[in-house]
């Protein structure tokens, strides 16, 4: 949406609306000054990186939600990296952005999934069984 707030007024009082705005026009507006505003982006530039993504998420790859949708930023410069889903940039803010921090997270989930896939497939008897077994000593 190309016009600014006033514009938006003009048009919705020509309308007949009692408070100078629609609601689907003020919320479009908003949408567009939050953009501008937070990330220096517009709605179509937001747009237009949605359908670079293939609207997936840039880390996991899931199908983005748009209420779940977040345009990742560098804090410190303010460009935008790209978007990812809720959890996937809140892993990075949990981890404070921190590229050793991320190795090491990596390190750990690969040496405990291939433990723990090592314990299945060393184990003398099924799964099954030996959860039986473990309930009864």
């Amino acid at each position: 949406m190309d016009m600014t707030r006033g514009e938006a007024e003009d048009a919705a009082s020509r309308k007949g609306y009692p408070n100078g705005i629609c609601k689907p026009c003020c919320a479009e507006w908003k949408r567009e000054r939050n953009f501008i505003a937070r990330y220096n982006i517009t709605v179509e530039e937001y747009e237009q990186m949605l359908a670079f993504q293939d609207r997936k998420c840039d880390i996991c790859k899931e199908t983005l939600e748009r209420k779940k949708t977040v345009v990742d930023h560098c804090h410190a410069s303010g460009n935008v990296r790209s978007l990812l889903c809720h959890n996937c940039n809140s892993a990075i803010g949990f981890i404070k952005e921190d590229i050793r921090t991320a190795l090491r997270l990596v390190d750990y989930i690969y040496v405990h999934q291939k433990r723990n896939a090592d314990d299945l497939f060393n184990a003398k008897e099924p799964i099954d069984k030996r959860k039986n077994n473990e309930d009864n000593p």
